[in-house]
């Protein structure tokens, strides 16, 4: 998991934050959930979402990686 949000850190051009980020979110105490990443996040003030979409409409939005 943590991989895939150190990609997204690279190209949305935090990468100086992926250490940073790895301390946040390996001791958060919700750690592991997708509510880690996103408080992680946003004790780093990067902006992010996180949203339920179907499967079958997944075509419909920009994914990055």
């Amino acid at each position: 998991m943590i991989s895939l949000v150190e990609k997204y850190l690279e190209i949305s051009h935090y990468s100086s934050q992926k250490s940073e980020f790895e301390d946040l979110f390996q001791s958060h105490p919700n750690y592991p959930s997708l509510f880690t990443i996103t408080d992680s996040l946003d004790l780093l003030s990067i902006m992010n979402m996180a949203v339920k979409v179907p499967k079958e409409q997944l075509s419909n939005y920009l994914i990055i990686f």
